[in-house]
């Protein structure tokens, strides 16, 4: 029989208010399987915006089942849910402050509910901001201790405290996938007390989604000259997210003080293992950058003596857009191809910030890092916009540019007509063949093997097995309306737009400016063509595009 139980937030929490002491959390007999889960409401943090954060860990009464509950009715934040990032695979035990839930400035004497069901037992906590349980999760005021700094990148981006610092990794079913992250504390202790003789820093890594029970070399990797390696190996292919603990010696849940740890987080897109070898054949090597704060995910097809060839793909498109292109010009290029902010392998912006200025400042910093020169841009769709900016913001570092199929306009019809797509697409697809036979009604001049490659490498298994795309929904926030003629009225280099003639994204008058606007510009229309003619009829494109490029 279901039973249901509103417990209090902290299940009865005894916090052991002398620093080091370990605290006993609960009054409760732990039996080896059959028993619930709850969640524990750890407490709320004012965010710098104004905005707050709900603090969240949970408590699985099993000493030895781990419980896995998907997002839905038997696992469910509301309002604004099901899903408000809690975890899917539950450990053992208590598990302190995992994650967090960010709330409005006016959510005032609001309130949400975390309910989780397992072995039959429903349980339901509040969550709200309750003056008594406003925490400091990044100074604990007894001696002013702080959370240790984590970051996935030596040098890199890091954070403090329980807002999780994200990143995105690939990995080939089977293949072990190497875990890094860098750390540093103030190793604070107790007026009076000696140092542990534990390193300042432990790390625990635990699987927090997935569609199948991942396996770690070594959960809690040693701590060496402020780095920790291990690795972890994927049974299956999926989208899974991994979570990383850096503890102090403050320990698990700061001892009951909400203070001191940091959170991170990494999301492992899994493929088959034939992809390795498709990847080899095809001559790129997938590579990663950190750009603005974000992983950017780039595929390289080497040759890096060659004058740095660019190519950005369209909204919701990805980077592998330019498998059938590339290699075309890999002998006389060095070619890359970006996945651009929130899409395919690269990181998602916390902020949805998806203007084309965004995208802008992510190529500004990827030439910068990379510090390339004369560099030859081509950009389609969205990224033939990030492109023309970017020519027109720094002359000095492009060579030629191409735009296919777009120019400095962005109109409500086009923008409108996307946010509608997002919406149609969010409950996915029942298999990546039923993607490719949506992609080939809407795409009838496009050979199936180049959709079947940007459905392969464009969507992801949902929890549920459904296939989504691999993107940001929060894309459409920032496929706003767009005018880009300051910018490309400074365009100096050589440039081509190559346009289909079936097309309207550049109509006859748009065509007619630009040739006042950008001295000696060519402009192609190739007949009968749509939106991305290098796809419909690749052998034409390649003749205008090589043609261009040998003036």
């Amino acid at each position: 029989m279901r039973q249901t139980r509103l417990v209090s937030s902290f299940l009865c929490l005894c916090a052991a208010f002398l620093y080091g002491q370990t605290p006993a959390p609960y009054n409760v007999t732990l039996h080896e399987s059959g028993q619930g889960v709850t969640g524990a409401f750890e407490g709320w943090f004012n965010n710098s915006d104004g905005t707050f954060s709900l603090l969240l860990g949970y408590f699985n009464r099993n000493a030895k089942e781990e419980l896995d509950i998907p997002i839905g009715p038997n696992n469910s934040i509301q309002p604004g849910g099901p899903d408000r990032g809690q975890p899917v695979h539950f450990l053992n035990g208590r598990q302190w402050g995992l994650f967090t839930i960010t709330v409005p400035k006016d959510f005032g004497a609001k309130q949400l509910t975390w309910t989780l069901t397992a072995n039959g037992q429903t349980n339901v906590i509040p969550l709200s901001l309750n003056p008594l349980w406003e925490v400091s999760p990044f100074k604990e005021e007894g001696i002013g201790n702080t959370p240790p700094f984590l970051s996935f990148e030596r040098g890199g981006p890091s954070v403090q405290g329980p807002r999780p610092i994200v990143t995105s990794l690939t990995a080939t079913l089977t293949e072990p996938l190497p875990l890094n992250v860098w750390v540093s504390d103030d190793a604070k202790v107790a007026p009076g007390s000696q140092p542990p003789r534990t390193p300042p820093v432990t790390i625990t890594w635990t699987q927090f989604r997935g569609p199948a029970k991942v396996s770690f070399a070594n959960a809690k990797p040693p701590v060496s000259q402020g780095s920790a390696t291990t690795s972890v190996t994927f049974p299956q292919p999926g989208e899974y997210l991994l979570h990383v603990t850096a503890n102090d010696w403050s320990g698990d849940g700061g001892r009951g003080f909400q203070c001191c740890w940091t959170n991170g987080e990494v999301r492992v897109t899994v493929k088959g293992a034939a992809l390795k070898a498709s990847a080899a054949s095809a001559g790129y090597a997938d590579q990663f950058i950190v750009v603005n704060g974000l992983r950017l995910h780039y595929l390289d097809w080497g040759n890096p003596d060659k004058p740095p060839f660019i190519m950005l793909h369209g909204i919701s498109r990805v980077a592998h857009q330019f498998d059938h292109l590339a290699p075309h010009f890999r002998d006389d290029y060095h070619v890359m191809a970006i996945d651009m902010r929130g899409h395919g392998d690269s990181a998602w912006s916390p902020e949805g910030a998806y203007l084309v200025q965004d995208y802008v400042k992510d190529l500004e910093a990827f030439i910068d890092q990379l510090n390339l020169h004369g560099v030859t841009l081509l950009g389609n769709s969205t990224g033939g916009r990030v492109v023309q900016v970017y020519a027109g913001l720094h002359p000095d570092r492009v060579a030629r540019l191409i735009s296919e199929d777009v120019g400095p306009e962005r109109t409500n019809e086009i923008a409108a007509a996307f946010t509608r797509q997002v919406e149609q697409e969010a409950n996915g697809w029942a298999s990546e063949d039923e993607l490719v036979a949506s992609l080939k009604r809407g795409n009838s001049k496009t050979p199936e093997e180049i959709l079947r490659a940007y459905a392969h490498f464009g969507s992801k298994p949902r929890e549920d097995g459904r296939i989504v795309w691999k993107r940001d929904p929060n894309l459409a926030k920032g496929f706003v309306p767009t005018e880009l003629w300051q910018y490309v009225n400074n365009i100096k280099c050589p440039t081509i737009y190559i346009l289909g003639g079936a097309s309207r994204i550049v109509p006859p008058e748009t065509q007619e400016k630009l040739k006042s606007a950008i001295p000696g510009v060519q402009i192609v229309v190739m007949p009968g063509l749509g939106h991305y003619p290098d796809q419909e009829s690749t052998a034409e494109f390649l003749a205008v595009a090589k043609n261009f490029l040998a003036q």
